[in-house]
């Protein structure tokens, strides 16, 4: 598609946000590895890992948001990241999407998410 640079400027240009239903969005979006996404959260929420990936807590708020920003950041398929957190794939999907429609409805829950988002994609 062109150099580093020339994609870089794109981005910048646009102001490209990654969207699922643009698969191209996604390859030029920046790559989060898993681990930047669990050291923030446990930092965040002083945590440890095995709280976050903790089965049958229903109100696990950091396990939530990782489960949105691994959707949504990574390549990792839901199969994989249902692996992980011992949960079925498409528990993957409707915890993701659920999580989506609270923080339209929270604003507080919204700034948290968008805060640690901000703290990934300033991470380089």
């Amino acid at each position: 598609m062109g150099s580093k640079s020339f994609i870089e400027e794109i981005k910048r240009k646009i102001n490209l946000k990654k969207q699922r239903e643009i698969p191209e969005s996604k390859r030029l979006a920046k790559r989060i590895k898993y681990e930047e996404i669990i050291v923030i959260l446990t930092k965040r929420f002083k945590i440890s890992e095995e709280k976050i990936r903790e089965v049958g807590q229903r109100n696990n708020l950091p396990k939530k948001i990782c489960l949105y920003l691994l959707r949504k950041y990574t390549d990792i398929s839901n199969e994989e990241i249902g692996r992980y957190f011992k949960i079925g794939y498409t528990a993957v999907s409707q915890a993701a999407s659920r999580l989506k429609r609270e923080m339209g409805k929270a604003k507080e829950l919204k700034k948290v998410v968008y805060d640690i988002e901000m703290e990934l994609l300033s991470e380089e």
